[in-house]
């Protein structure tokens, strides 16, 4: 607990010497100077006070200038999130915590960071002995194709840019991203023994598979 202005205040007046020239009481012109010192220090007890939440990126706020230096923020998304102190402090976090990847459950980690559960699907590449007539043609660039499905994001298209932007800047270069924001109709998910969900229409394999959040 940080030490107030009064504490400070009746320490310096127990360091004064005893005798008529170094008075106590409260309007005496001695009291109303040591009350001025005696604020000054207990402002910058409560800076140190406060310094171990200052280092800290979730809670920094004096600091937060130079860990986003740190960071190397603002970055190519960083206006579109950045409103905010609290947003700037996400943003920052989400930086120093990402460790890069091109899988699926690495998007869905930047995802959850800002707030958004998403799904990301994948497309296998149409395959002649496993697939079956009437299922879609997904080779060529589909196999690169990954749809990124964020349905609380529907109508917002502020929210829906900003997003993009975030999950197009970390897309590594082959990986070509699409974005839906609203359910798919008619569609069924199924979930796999391998944790991924296989999603089927009317009965008939779609060939999709995607990974939940």
């Amino acid at each position: 607990m940080a030490v107030t202005a009064l504490d400070y205040r009746q320490q310096l007046q127990e360091l004064l010497p005893p005798g008529a020239a170094w008075p106590r009481d409260p309007d005496a012109v001695l009291t109303q100077l040591l009350d001025g010192l005696a604020e000054e220090y207990a402002r910058v007890d409560a800076f140190i006070a406060g310094l171990v939440e200052q280092m800290l990126p979730d809670s920094t706020a004096d600091l937060l200038p130079e860990w986003e230096t740190i960071a190397g923020l603002p970055g190519t998304c960083s206006a579109q999130v950045r409103s905010t102190p609290a947003a700037r402090r996400v943003d920052l976090l989400s930086k120093l915590a990402a460790t890069g990847g091109q899988s699926a459950p690495y998007y869905i980690e930047v995802s959850g960071f800002y707030g958004v559960p998403i799904t990301v699907e994948e497309y296998r590449p149409f395959r002649a002995g496993l697939a079956a007539a009437g299922d879609p043609l997904t080779n060529g660039d589909w196999v690169f194709t990954w749809t990124i499905r964020a349905e609380s994001l529907a109508g917002d298209e502020d929210a829906q840019h900003t997003f993009e932007c975030l999950l197009g800047s970390i897309a590594p270069s082959h990986t070509l991203l699409r974005f839906a924001y609203v359910p798919v109709p008619g569609f069924k998910a199924l979930q796999l023994m391998s944790g991924g969900v296989l999603l089927t229409a009317n009965g008939s394999s779609a060939l999709l598979l995607s990974e939940k959040a």
